[in-house]
């Protein structure tokens, strides 16, 4: 099946390459004398006849170039994403576990990366390890954190505060937030 299918295509490609280059499928181009003195003056330009077989030529050729293109792209990007996850390791995970932000743009992150953990300093240019953490007794204090942090409770936090936070601006601007009854959807009071 995969021979029959590629002779196709090859049947197909030979085809078009042969009519594309045909006498009767090539346009031939003609000239006109051009007056004399006429060099700032309007001319016709030449007649060419354009067949169905250069247009289909081209919009082959198109096609072949594009997928050519987006080939070369495909194995690019499969050669650079195998090179580049070598040196970290398919199976090794990376986790920043803490971020202090210093400025804009410009943040220290606490990594861990294959079991190893790194304060790395961030701005908008570049990245630079700024201590590799080695004490026994903090890497297993680090440890116990990360794992006593469940996301459960943290985004309990997380809703608790924000729900404070649009409690206190109730608070602080009660003619926006108020229900009247007597307003209806669109803000005009009915009559009734």
């Amino acid at each position: 099946m995969q021979f029959r299918k590629s002779f196709v295509v090859t049947a197909v490609l030979v085809i078009l390459i042969w009519a594309s280059f045909h006498p009767l499928a090539v346009a031939v181009e003609t000239t006109t004398a051009a007056p004399a003195g006429g060099y700032l003056q309007y001319q016709e330009p030449p007649k060419t006849s354009v067949s169905i077989w250069s247009t289909l030529a081209y919009v082959v050729t198109l096609l072949i170039v594009f997928v050519a293109v987006v080939g070369l792209a495909y194995l690019t990007s499969r050669f650079l994403a195998q090179r580049f996850t070598g040196a970290i390791g398919r199976d090794n995970k990376a986790a920043v576990l803490g971020t202090l932000a210093l400025a804009p743009n410009r943040t220290i992150h606490l990594v861990e990366m294959s079991g190893r953990f790194f304060w790395i300093g961030v701005t908008e240019h570049s990245m630079t390890v700024l201590y590799e953490l080695t004490d026994e007794s903090e890497i297993e204090r680090l440890r116990e954190s990360k794992a006593a942090s469940t996301t459960p409770a943290s985004f309990q936090m997380a809703i608790t505060s924000q729900m404070d936070a649009l409690r206190q601006m109730r608070d602080r601007f009660p003619q926006i937030f108020s229900s009247d009854e007597g307003r209806s959807s669109n803000g005009k009071d009915d009559k009734k």
